[in-house]
């Protein structure tokens, strides 16, 4: 079984890069659209067991409730992506999971299509990266505590060489709509260019539309 670990900010700090174009109502509501989106793919995976979302920020909480298998891991202040990793992933082997699916909250693009190819892989490390090749917008490991996580600091290069160093069967898996994340600016101009039935992506278009695009 796989559990799927997604790290998320408080609410104060998400999608920072975006304050000169949406508020903090309007960045927050654009995270718990982009989490929905998410969410509906993730449930529908035959391999995904349980699914933990880690957050310093209580009122969280509140949105997961109605979703199966999920589990909101409460963190006492915002201390980064890695101790909130390392948080979920510490449950994962006390459950003996047989590996950690590690995704940001903010790739809404996911979708079957990527699980079923990861379902055919399942051995090693699967590493996906950002648009940027600097970052990783999906970390397969297993079991679980084969690398360590190293987010926020060229990530993807440095999970890919402690993979490779350690000898563990690795595979990088590009696809565009995972290396999508929504952070910035031009990300958010590349995304509504898609014109995909998501409800991040009817948000987005529907509170910016042409004044973006």
């Amino acid at each position: 079984m796989i559990y799927c670990i997604i790290p998320l900010k408080s609410k104060r700090k998400v999608k920072l890069r975006l304050s000169s174009v949406l508020n903090l109502d309007e960045r927050i509501k654009l995270t718990l659209y982009m989490l929905e989106d998410i969410l509906e793919v993730l449930q529908s995976s035959k391999i995904i067991k349980k699914l933990f979302i880690v957050t310093p920020d209580k009122d969280f909480s509140e949105f997961f409730k109605g979703y199966k298998n999920v589990e909101v891991l409460k963190e006492e202040r915002d201390e980064g992506v890695n101790l909130a990793v390392r948080k979920a992933n510490k449950v994962c082997m006390e459950d003996n999971a047989i590996g950690s699916l590690v995704i940001p909250s903010d790739i809404p693009l996911i979708s079957e299509k990527e699980l079923k190819i990861i379902e055919d892989f399942l051995e090693g490390v699967i590493i996906s990266p950002s648009l940027r090749l600097d970052g990783t917008n999906l970390l397969l490991r297993i079991p679980p505590n084969s690398i360590p996580t190293y987010y926020d600091n060229n990530s993807f290069y440095n999970h890919l060489n402690a993979s490779l160093k350690k000898k563990i069967s690795t595979k990088i898996f590009l696809s565009r709509n995972l290396c999508l994340d929504i952070d910035s600016i031009e990300d958010v101009k590349e995304f509504l260019s898609i014109k995909v039935d998501k409800k991040s992506y009817h948000y987005l278009s529907r509170i910016l539309g042409r004044e973006i695009v």
